[in-house]
């Protein structure tokens, strides 16, 4: 329970965060451009104000976070349908897929989200088959992040601190991690500690990569894209601590779900 309440704590700030920036750049985050141009402006508050709201309502008791979970996850199914439209049309391409992933692992994150808090809810998202469903979609995520670390290794590696050294072997190993988590979690062997461990590698790319980018003030053209990027770390860390809070009823070692 406390690391449920961690992660919807995590995976509620970095949503508000998008709300805000939304509001503050009057238009959709980062994360879901482009939109089309034909879209009134008005659009984009009305975006930010509810991811914002539905960022604190995930912070307040139960009974609110349950809706506010529940809403969470089908606005960011919405996404996942808009960004497989542009993935489908660029089949070859991972970097036009990392979008949809992403956006699927956030939606995952409000599905457990809802299952945790939900007192009686819709039963095949809050049942044992809806969250495996959630668990092994969040896997599928986790193959096409370890993917992308091996096919753009030197743009991962030009993100790691340079306090940090081999840039390029930490590329491969976080992807080989990312790799790893999505096979555990789609096959269930080792599901509970990989999922620890995916979630703490996460956080440590927040802790150590993306609060860094915004603490030194980025340039001006780059400082949307740089908060954007936290955001969407941020909420990803939270749903991978929801995603591995809901195993703690697995054991640490070699078992199926």
């Amino acid at each position: 329970m406390q690391r449920i309440d961690f992660g919807r704590i995590v995976f509620g700030l970095g949503i508000a965060g998008l709300g805000v920036l939304s509001l503050f750049f009057g238009t959709f985050a980062l994360q879901w451009q482009p939109v089309p141009a034909s879209l009134p402006v008005w659009l984009g508050y009305v975006n930010g104000g509810l991811l914002l709201a539905g960022g604190i309502a995930l912070l307040l008791p139960w009974r609110f976070a349950a809706i506010s979970a529940l809403a969470l996850l089908v606005y960011l199914a919405f996404w996942v349908v808009v960004q497989a439209v542009n993935a489908v049309a660029h089949p070859l391409d991972v970097g036009a897929s990392l979008p949809l992933f992403e956006d699927l692992a956030l939606m995952c994150g409000a599905w457990i989200a809802y299952a945790a808090s939900a007192e009686d809810g819709i039963s095949f998202l809050t049942g044992s088959r809806g969250l495996m469903a959630a668990r092994i979609l969040f896997g599928a995520a986790c193959l096409v992040f370890g993917v992308s670390h091996f096919l753009y290794a030197d743009f991962t590696a030009q993100m790691v601190p340079a306090f940090l050294p081999f840039h390029l072997p930490l590329a491969y190993i976080t992807g080989a991690g990312h790799f790893a988590a999505g096979q555990a979690l789609i096959s269930g062997v080792l599901s509970r500690l990989v999922a620890v461990c995916e979630a703490a590698m996460m956080s440590l790319f927040v802790v150590l990569v993306h609060i860094p980018m915004v603490v030194t003030p980025p340039p001006p053209d780059m400082a949307q894209l740089f908060w954007t990027m936290l955001c969407v770390a941020c909420a990803l860390s939270g749903s991978a601590w929801l995603l591995a809070a809901s195993l703690n009823d697995r054991p640490w070692g070699l078992a199926h779900r």
